[in-house]
This record gives C-alpha cells, sequence and structure tokens, in this order.
C-alpha cells in the first residue's frame, strides 16, 4: 500500500491573532513526520477524523484513511503542533486525490480545517504559514491574507514546555480586547524587523491575561538568554542564546525548576514543507 510522508516544522508566536485578526508567526526546527495512507477505515482520533470529515464535505475525498503521526513538537504549548497536524493531513489527502490545490487554497483549507476540527479559533493562517514555508509569516488571519514572509537566521533557541499543557480552547479570548491597543507595538517590532523584540513583548502582553512562568523566564536571562518570555499563549517559554556555551549550561542547569517541565534544543529554521511517496 502506498502513503504520502509529510514533514514539517513546528514554530513559535510573534504576535498572537487574539488581538485584532492579525498574527505572526516563525518557524523552528522541530519535525512532525506525518504518514496517510487510504485504507477505507475511518481514523478514530477526533481532530484528524474531523480534519477528514471535513476535506470529503469540500472535496468528496473520503473519510477511510490511515494517519501515523511521529512529532518532536510538545502538545498544547501553543508551538504549532496542532496546525503542523492539521496541515500534513491535508497536503497528504490532496496529494493522495490529486487536488492539485495552489499555495493559497491550501494554506486556506487548512486554516478553515482547523476551525472546523476544533484545535484553532481564529483559523492560524500565521501558524499553518510558518509550518508550510518555513522561516517568518504575518498574516491577517480574518482576511486570509499573508501580509509578509521573509527568511531568518538560524539561532539558538531553547523552550522550556510544561507536560500539562494548555488548549487553546481554554483561553479566554474575550480578554485579549482589553489589550488590543498593544499590539500595534508589537507590530512596530515586525515591521522594524525586530523578530525577537515582538516575540518578547507578545508574550509579556499575553501573560497579563494568562499568568506566565516568571522563574523560568528569569532563569534563562541570568543564564545568558538575549531574550525570553512566554510562547504565545503559553504555557512554553522560550529562550535565544548568543552565545552556546551559556545556551548549553541553562540546558543542563534546568533541571532544578524542571518538575512537571520539559525543556529542548532548537534553532529558528527556514525549512518548508517536505512530501514523498512511501510503501506501507
Amino acid at each position: 500500500m502506498e502513503g504520502i510522508e509529510v514533514t514539517v516544522n513546528g514554530g513559535l508566536s510573534v504576535m498572537s491573532a487574539f488581538f485584532n485578526g492579525r498574527g505572526a508567526a516563525v518557524a523552528i526546527d522541530l519535525p512532525m513526520v506525518t504518514t496517510v495512507a487510504k485504507t477505507g477505515k475511518p481514523d478514530p482520533s477526533s481532530a484528524i477524523s474531523k480534519t477528514l470529515e471535513f476535506l470529503d464535505r469540500r472535496y468528496r475525498t473520503g473519510r477511510g484513511y490511515s494517519v501515523s503521526i511521529k512529532s518532536t513538537i510538545p502538545m498544547e504549548n501553543g508551538m504549532k503542533s496542532s496546525s503542523a497536524m492539521t496541515l500534513s493531513i491535508i497536503y497528504a489527502v490532496s496529494e493522495i486525490n490529486e487536488l492539485h490545490l495552489g499555495e493559497e487554497d491550501l494554506l486556506r483549507t487548512t486554516a478553515e480545517a482547523s476551525v472546523y476540527n476544533g484545535t484553532s479559533v481564529t483559523g492560524a493562517l500565521d501558524d499553518i504559514c510558518a509550518c508550510y514555508y518555513g522561516g517568518f509569516c504575518h498574516t491577517d488571519n480574518t482576511a486570509m491574507e499573508i501580509i509578509e514572509r521573509r527568511q531568518v537566521d538560524n539561532d539558538p533557541v531553547l523552550v522550556a514546555y510544561s507536560l500539562n499543557g494548555r488548549k487553546s480552547g481554554d483561553v479566554d479570548i474575550s480578554s485579549f480586547a482589553l489589550y488590543r491597543k498593544r499590539s500595534a507595538e508589537i507590530e512596530r517590532h515586525i515591521q522594524k524587523g525586530d523578530i525577537y523584540g515582538a516575540m518578547v513583548y507578545n508574550g509579556t502582553i499575553i501573560s497579563a491575561v494568562n499568568g506566565t512562568h516568571m522563574d523560568k523566564v528569569s532563569y534563562f536571562l541570568k543564564h545568558g538568554a538575549t531574550h525570553s518570555s512566554q510562547n504565545g499563549k503559553g504555557p512554553a517559554v522560550f529562550a535565544i542564546f548568543a552565545d552556546l556555551d551559556e545556551m548549553e549550561a541553562a540546558y543542563s542547569g534546568f533541571t532544578e525548576l524542571s518538575r512537571g517541565w520539559g525543556i529542548i534544543r532548537s534553532s529558528f529554521s527556514n525549512r518548508g514543507i517536505a512530501s514523498r511517496k512511501v510503501v506501507l
């Protein structure tokens, strides 16, 4: 039996679309490998089955597929695992059924499917764009348009992530309206090319809504991080380093704070989606 293997990376938040419908994200080197094959038997997983249901309703692709996912992206930490999963399935099913979707149609379909399968509130076009193209993406999620894409430096980053996670549906979006004016400052950082500053400002504002783990942020800054903050809605905390030795020391010493948490080494990435046919 032939299938399609799709590889995409996870990412980090630069600007939350919860503020005003515009969002931004950047890819990091955390691959998810998804293998999809047509079997005639529906997949029992809720988010996966809802994604297949969405595709069948729109393109009559059927609902019977096997979906196998091997991922290094921590789930429910705002690191784009849901966007990566939905994008990978739609890309693979599109290839299997020779739908010949253009990039714009593929990204919009994935955004609409993300709302349908319950993994996103805004459609997360920014996250999907970063997963698909790699690098940095700034989007208008309301208009379903890409504002800007750019390549990024492959700087090293540590990400501390909660083993308990936080689902997007658990976030009170109405609270973000109070901080809408502040989002203009995030976009000013983006326009100046200061992606890292935007990430920090974004995480700081959202911390006012969700709370944050300042002990993690303080730890990373004390150990040489140039930038550290909550990653979007969290609860993950990112730390960017200019010195690899300092990063390794911070990684090694994190065990003192690690009850209920994990930590991973990564780097920013410009690698976009890749696929190949496989025999199962």
